[in-house]
Order: C-alpha cells, then structure tokens, then sequence
C-alpha cells in the first residue's frame, strides 16, 4: 500500500512537471508568434507606406508625363509654325534678292548705257574740239596780217568766236562794207567752205550811242541786224557759202564788252561776232 502510495505521487509529480513545462513552451511559442505577427504587421503597414509613396510617385510622374506630353505638342505646334516661318521668310528674301538683283541689273546696264553715251558724247566734244581748233589755225593763216585790234580769234564754250572791230568791216555809221571788211568776209568764206558740218552765226554789235541818219535805222537793234544781213548776204552771195550754214542776228547795245562811258570802251562794244558751231544735229545721229 506504501509502495502504491509512492508510485500515485510519483505519477502525479512527473504530471505536474509535464504540465509545468507544456505551459511554459506554449507562453513562448505564443509570445514568438505574437511577436512574428507584430513583426508581420509592422513590415505590412511599412511596405504599405511604400505602396503608398510609390503609389504617390507614380501619380506625380504621370502627371509629369501629362504635363512633359502637353509641353512637347505645344513645342511641335511652336515649331511647326517657325518652321512655316522660315519658308514664308525664305520665299520673301528670294523674292527680294530676286527683285534686289533684278534692279540691281537694271541699274548697271542703264550705268553701262549712261558710260556708252557719255564716252560717245565725249568722242564727239572731242573731234568737235579738234574740228574747231584746225579752222582756228585756217583762220589765223589767212588773217595773219591783220593785227589784234583789228581781229581776235577765241576758243570759249566749245564754239570758236571770230571778232572783227566795226571800223575794219564798215564804213563809220553805216551798213556799207569796205574794201578790207570785204577782203575779210571773202578770207573767213575760204576758210569755213572746208567745214560743210558748221554753222556761223554772224553777230553784230554797237554801242549806246543812237545811229546816225544816214544808217536809216530807228535804232541800235535795227542797225545791227541790218549790219549782220549785209555780212551774210555778202558771204552766201559773193563767195557761194551755202546759205544753211549761215545766219544773222542783231544785239544792239545789249551785251557790250567795255563801259560805254569811254571812248575805248564804245570801241570795244562796236564789234562783228562770227561764232563757229558744229552742227548738234550730226552729234545725235552719232550717239
């Protein structure tokens, strides 16, 4: 009964440890469990806050991608249309190059024409300056004789200007020619009939003092242009100068040389003009 006795404690000693060990592996699987759990939910609630910030930086790229996608259509639009510009731009400068360079031709062959005329122009001054300086030195051969006072030869303004003093051409007051006014005229005739290209102007002049009766003339003007038509009809009639080379004006009193306030003055104003010109019709069947 004793040994029975010993083994009913036995038994329920070794049940009470078994227990006691049971609840004491149970408390700490628990604990590990709960601590996995806590663990688990810690590492849940982490990475949902990196869904979270994903999800947040995903919403920001796209947004970004929206915003890059409406910046780069806004940018082709902006290209496109200075694309357009260009070739709007670079059709109006070849235009205007065109037009610049079509103007600019335009100009140089009107230049080109302008330099043509004027080095022709300047041919013709030129042999016309030649022409006029031949008949001088005719001139001033055949009235070597005579001195300066009584005739002067001058080279002005491109026409050859022969000046023959009233007393050596006419009788003093008159319209009637003397012997040597004659010899003169008839000297200058020889000369000019080498040049069928000329034209002569025969200019007279006086001074202010009225003519005298015996010219039967009103005036200064009418007495010089009678003297200018003596002098031409002597030239075409008596020495055959053709008549269309030849003219006759009068000036009076009105483009005197000298003061008609002295006696050398009136002297100078009384005066003969053969004024030589080469015939400006020829010049521009020439250009």
């Amino acid at each position: 009964m004793k040994a029975l006795h010993m083994v009913l404690l036995l038994a329920l000693g070794m049940t009470t440890m078994v227990s006691c060990v049971s609840k004491k592996k149970f408390t700490i699987e628990t604990s590990a469990a709960a601590a996995r759990e806590k663990a688990l939910q810690d590492e849940l609630l982490l990475t949902k806050g990196r869904v979270l910030s994903m999800e947040t930086v995903n919403a920001n790229l796209t947004q970004s991608v929206t915003t890059l996608q409406e910046e780069k259509l806004r940018l082709e639009g902006d290209k496109a249309r200075l694309e357009d510009q260009i070739r709007r731009l670079s059709s109006e400068q070849v235009d205007q190059k065109q037009q610049f360079e079509s103007a600019l031709q335009q100009q140089v062959k009107a230049l080109e024409q302008k330099e043509l005329t004027l080095n022709a122009l300047q041919e013709l001054i030129q042999k016309r300056d030649e022409k006029l300086k031949t008949l001088e030195e005719d001139l001033k051969f055949v009235l070597k004789s005579y001195s300066t006072d009584e005739i002067s030869i001058e080279f002005k303004d491109g026409k050859l200007i022969l000046t023959v003093a009233d007393q050596t051409m006419f009788d003093a007051g008159t319209a009637l020619v003397t012997r040597k006014g004659r010899e003169v005229i008839g000297l200058t005739a020889g000369a000019f009939a080498k040049y069928p290209d000329i034209d002569i102007a025969v200019v007279c002049h006086t001074d202010n003092t009225p003519p005298s009766k015996k010219s039967n003339s009103r005036d200064n003007w009418e007495f010089s242009a009678v003297r200018a038509a003596v002098i031409t009809r002597v030239l075409t009639n008596e020495f055959f100068l053709n008549a269309n080379q030849v003219s006759a004006t009068g000036r009076g009193e009105f483009q005197p040389k000298g003061s008609n306030e002295t006696k050398e003055g009136r002297a100078q104003n009384r005066r003969i003009e053969m004024v030589v010109s080469v015939k400006m019709a020829d010049w521009g069947t020439r250009i």
